[in-house]
């Protein structure tokens, strides 16, 4: 598992360089390297031995340098440099709402608070309010932001549980005897938080899989049966794996999926047609085995159609199964392009025609440019002339015969008053224009909600990206009224996006089932910033199909001429 090591390593990284006040191109290198070595496959230390760290995408000379240290050392040069400037413990206090890296800093300096325990002593001392600009009202806040983080709920989110799953499930498929391996448990649903990293696997030898199981996660074993195992990762996540023969193959994968809601369910409508859904294994009522070699035939078995993962949380499910009435699902085929995507020209990392090659490689049809605008100066965001020149490159490399077709946008920025960030004619130029919010988060819920609604209002915004504003496990929502914002956009006739990054996940799947049952369309993209993020739309699918929603609902389904219709049709 040094993927993830690697990976935390490069986190805590960026953490501490941004509190010490580095650049935030240098910090972004490092937290991109992080959220790389996170969501890869690929192992790297086999990468390392054939010298193919360069080939992952944002892997320069350094990032390479410090990679081959971690993974022969623990840590580098750099990371130990700087946790000898600050403990690790300060890091607690970048989790807390409303808390930046120059607070941290100015804490750790002016009062030697390293940790969220010296954070609340100091604050509930009266200390806090005597650094400058902060005052009563700020350490007010503070103990209220440490409050809603003991709130939070708790759990591994899935940007991080994910990724995990996928490496255990490929280091387990390789073991002698494995004929199927896969992600289970939380992930497979697309929940946003999970209790554990589990995986699903199918052997001609279940407890030789399930030692190689405990082999190759490492870690403190927690339980070790004749179905299930259980160990603590040195990370502290707890990892699980569920095996069965291939005869039980169905069943192991609806055991080890879940939901334990879903699961119940099951096994009443089990015991009511006189079987026995146990362990790994389903029964009928002589006590025999019933083969299940794949999940259908187990539904099949109970009289019901096959329930996809996302949807197995008894809301219902179960009943449209038993009537063979659930929806068709949207699938990631569907997509015919991307509405939200930077480059170079801001923040991002790719060229236009760099992003555009990544778009084509997915058969899109459509790739819509949004760099951030001028209000964002942390991102270099486009003032009314760049984004001209922009335009100019992009109708140039549109005229050159190329078989995708790049529209003309941005991601223009909400104001607090709910004004946009570039002027009317500048908007007016473009195909599809995207607006968010990106500062000013302490407004009260009637003001946000107020300066949300506002900007939909706009005859040139066509959607409204991240609506909610929050980073799971990490960032809470804005105090926003999501149920007037989605009156807003249906009376409006705007889409909400469902933004794709793994942090973010946002309209969440309650959201935006509620968006779609009001008649507003949903936008899946990605908010990519490098041509490797393009894929990372699977996470806004697996949201999309959570919140039950079908190709239809889904505005990026639309061919090119039709969607750039519904684009002219807003204003």
């Amino acid at each position: 598992m040094k993927n993830l090591q690697a990976a935390r390593v490069f986190e805590n990284i960026a953490a501490l360089m941004e509190i010490s006040g580095e650049s935030p191109f240098k910090v972004n290198a490092y937290r991109n390297a992080a959220n790389t070595f996170a969501s890869l496959t690929d192992d790297l230390e086999q990468l390392a031995a054939r010298g193919e760290l360069r080939s992952i995408p944002g892997v320069g000379e350094a990032i390479e340098k410090k990679t081959l240290e971690i993974l022969e050392t623990g840590t580098c040069g750099l990371y130990e440099r700087l946790k000898q400037q600050f403990p690790l413990t300060i890091l607690e206090l970048l989790d807390l709402p409303g808390v930046g890296a120059r607070t941290v800093r100015a804490l750790y300096e002016g009062l030697g608070v390293d940790s969220l325990e010296a954070l609340e002593k100091a604050a509930r001392a009266g200390r806090v309010r005597q650094l400058p600009r902060m005052g009563a009202k700020a350490e007010q806040r503070i103990l209220e932001s440490i409050e809603r983080l003991r709130a939070r709920p708790s759990g591994i989110p899935i940007a991080r549980a994910l990724p995990l799953a996928e490496a255990l499930a490929t280091r387990m498929q390789g073991v002698p005897g494995v004929l199927q391996a896969v992600p289970a448990g939380g992930v497979r649903r697309f929940a946003e938080l999970v209790p554990r990293v589990t995986v699903a696997v199918v052997s001609a030898d279940p407890q030789e899989a399930l030692q190689a199981f405990l082999r190759e996660a490492g870690g403190t074993i927690l339980e070790s049966g004749p179905e299930r195992a259980a160990v603590r990762l040195s990370g502290g996540e707890e990892a699980e794996c569920f095996v069965g023969r291939p005869e039980n193959a169905g069943a192991v994968l609806i055991r080890a999926t879940g939901s334990e809601a879903h699961l119940h369910r099951l096994e009443a409508l089990a015991a009511e047609m006189g079987y026995s859904f146990e362990g790994v294994t389903l029964l009928n009522p002589r006590g025999e085995s019933l083969s299940c070699p794949d999940e259908e035939s187990f539904y099949s078995a109970l009289g019901m159609s096959p329930v996809p993962p996302e949807l197995r949380e008894d809301g219902g499910e179960v009943e449209a199964a038993l009537k063979e009435n659930l929806p068709a699902l949207i699938q990631t085929s569907d997509l015919k392009g991307d509405l939200h995507a930077h480059t170079v020209f801001s923040d991002g990392s790719g060229t236009l025609e760099q992003m555009a090659e990544a778009a084509r490689r997915l058969g899109y049809e459509y790739l819509a440019i949004t760099d951030h605008s001028q209000a964002l100066t942390v991102a270099r965001g486009l003032t009314p002339e760049r984004l001209s020149e922009q335009g100019r490159l992009i109708d140039a490399f549109n005229a050159s015969g190329t078989d995708i077709r790049l529209l003309k946008g941005v991601e223009v920025d909400i104001r607090p008053d709910g004004s946009l960030d570039l002027p009317d004619e500048s908007l007016a130029a473009l195909d599809w224009v995207v607006a968010s919010i990106h500062s000013h988060f302490a407004l009260s819920r009637q003001e946000m909600t107020e300066r949300a609604v506002r900007a939909l209002s706009s005859p040139y915004v066509h959607v409204q990206a991240h609506p909610t504003g929050r980073l799971i496990g990490s960032r809470d929502p804005h105090a926003l009224d999501v149920d007037a914002l989605i009156e807003a956009a249906a009376r409006a006739g705007k889409a909400l996006e469902i933004n794709s990054y793994p942090e973010r996940l946002d309209l969440s799947a309650e959201n935006a089932r509620k968006a779609a049952d009001a008649g507003v369309k949903i936008v899946v993209s990605t908010d990519s910033h490098h041509p490797a993020h393009l894929p990372k739309v699977s996470y806004g699918i697996g949201t999309a199909r959570r919140a039950g929603l079908t190709a239809g609902d889904v505005l990026n389904t639309l061919p090119l001429d039709a969607l750039l219709e519904w684009a002219r049709s807003r204003r």
